[in-house]
């Protein structure tokens, strides 16, 4: 007989505390009398980040034995999409290298998010994207980048790089962010001295 404590309400104790609640999965008879000798069980339409706690007893042509010990299990999945495309950071970025922002994904799958992944392409819009941990950290830049081989990344001025992230937790990799294109490129510099020109 398998049985979970849902959480969803509280027994009390001699004591007056709260003491957890077990029902029935594998019967609806706590008698035992409709057997179950499946060694698995199916149990569906459970929450997302709520609790469930199980345990098991056995029974033979005797009786049921001891119950089992408690086993904790906490339904998760992927993140969902970010809700935003990164932003540039104009105040930061420069000719050489590109610095944004993002938002936190909200829709965790009912874990906690592990690592932010920024993915930038190659500037030649050819999707040759690759991908960057960014931590747990809501802003990602270039300085630093090393390329496959361990040589800086350089980033060429003048092109346009497309970067989008996703969000990571336990169940893993989330879907990905839209994107943005940024233009490496700065304001004009300072301009040289007028002069006259006499025709």
């Amino acid at each position: 007989m398998l049985e979970v404590d849902e959480g969803f309400y509280e027994g009390a104790t001699a004591a007056g505390g709260a003491a957890t609640v077990y029902t029935p999965l594998t019967s609806n008879d706590p008698t035992g009398l409709v057997k179950h000798t499946a060694l698995t069980f199916t149990h569906t339409n459970l929450i997302v980040g709520h609790e469930y706690h199980y345990r098991v007893k056995a029974a033979n042509l005797m009786g049921y034995g001891a119950y089992s010990s408690a086993f904790t299990f906490t339904p998760r999945k992927r993140p969902g999409t970010p809700p935003l495309a990164p932003r540039n950071v104009p105040a930061s970025t420069t000719r050489a290298t590109i610095f944004i922002e993002y938002d936190a994904v909200l829709e965790t799958g009912g874990a906690a998010i592990t690592q932010y992944t920024v993915y930038l392409d190659d500037g030649t819009d050819t999707d040759n994207f690759v991908a960057h941990s960014s931590g747990t950290t809501l802003t990602f830049d270039t300085a630093g980048l090393t390329t496959g081989g361990g040589a800086p990344l350089v980033l060429t001025a003048g092109l346009t790089y497309r970067l989008k992230y996703t969000a990571t937790n336990v169940a893993g990799e989330g879907p990905l962010s839209p994107e943005v294109s940024i233009l490496l490129a700065e304001k004009p510099g300072l301009p040289g001295n007028l002069r006259r020109i006499d025709i």
